[in-house]
């Protein structure tokens, strides 16, 4: 223990620290007094950063397939994250893992509020990637469907599908 002088009027703060071995937070006795070592950042990265799907009204048979969503980590280190969105109408398995990882992305036909040929032609919604080790969490990707009040096969006028999303 060291013993510090007092002057009328000062104040005194110690701090005591006690490394334990293995213990990777404690400062490294090589590096240059007063200059902190730079701990591993993870980077949340996901691709594609848009998920478009067609749904048509009038055929609830036909639900476009699966997407995949890759999450990767752009830094050093492990990166656990969870995949979460608000929209009843995004279905995401798993929702959770360790980078690399993938999401698959589907679309849940009932959790559209009231009746789908009701909706409007375009619906977006949005799926959030989170890690409490990434340094740019949350990382957002965009979810677009195209609801098509046409059936499957018919083509609008101008050969096209029916319309396509503004983007």
């Amino acid at each position: 223990m060291r013993t510090l002088p007092l002057t009328a009027g000062s104040i005194v703060a110690a701090l005591c620290l006690t490394a334990c071995e293995g213990d990777t937070t404690a400062p490294n006795p090589d590096s240059p007094k007063g200059v902190a070592e730079a701990q591993p950042k993870s980077t949340i990265a996901a691709a594609p950063k848009l998920l478009s799907f067609r749904m048509y009204a009038f055929a609830p048979g036909q639900d476009p397939s699966a997407q995949t969503l890759t999450v990767t980590n752009n830094g050093d280190g492990g990166m656990a994250w969870t995949a979460s969105t608000k929209a009843k109408w995004i279905k995401l398995g798993p929702a959770s893992g360790t980078a690399p990882g993938q999401v698959q992305v589907s679309l849940n036909r009932a959790g559209f509020k009231g009746r789908l040929e009701d909706r409007p032609a375009l619906v977006n919604g949005v799926i959030t990637l989170s890690s409490a080790g990434a340094s740019n969490s949350p990382v957002q990707v965009r979810v677009s469907v195209n609801i098509s009040y046409l059936s499957p096969g018919k083509t609008a006028p101008g050969g096209g599908p029916g319309p396509r999303p503004p983007f």
